[in-house]
């Protein structure tokens, strides 16, 4: 009993240091992140729901890199990112239209 025990605690303790929280440091996408992770941050390609919503590639939390940025209205961006802003020309930028 007492080795079941032990080997328990430490598969738990295995697991749980397997498994890392990843944050998005962006407010308006802070929420839910399913993607790669570099000591607790967004590092690498992912997918971030907050308020508003941006698929590509993150570094150190923010998005950076090639990516499609979703505002919550519906407009959207899509290109090049740099610590969380706009870099350059978009590759698409779709402006919703009122009737």
């Amino acid at each position: 009993m007492k080795y079941v025990t032990l080997f328990t605690l430490f598969l738990l303790f295995s697991v749980m240091s397997v498994a890392q929280e990843c944050s998005v440091l962006e407010d308006s996408l802070k929420g839910t992140y399913e993607g790669e992770c570099r000591k607790g941050l967004a590092n690498g390609n992912g997918t971030a729901k907050g308020t508003d919503q941006y698929t590509g590639h993150f570094k150190n939390g923010y998005p950076d890199g090639n990516g499609k940025y979703t505002w919550k209205n519906g407009d959207w961006y899509e290109g090049e990112w740099k610590k969380g802003k706009q870099n350059g020309s978009p590759l698409l930028f779709h402006s919703r239209v009122n009737p």
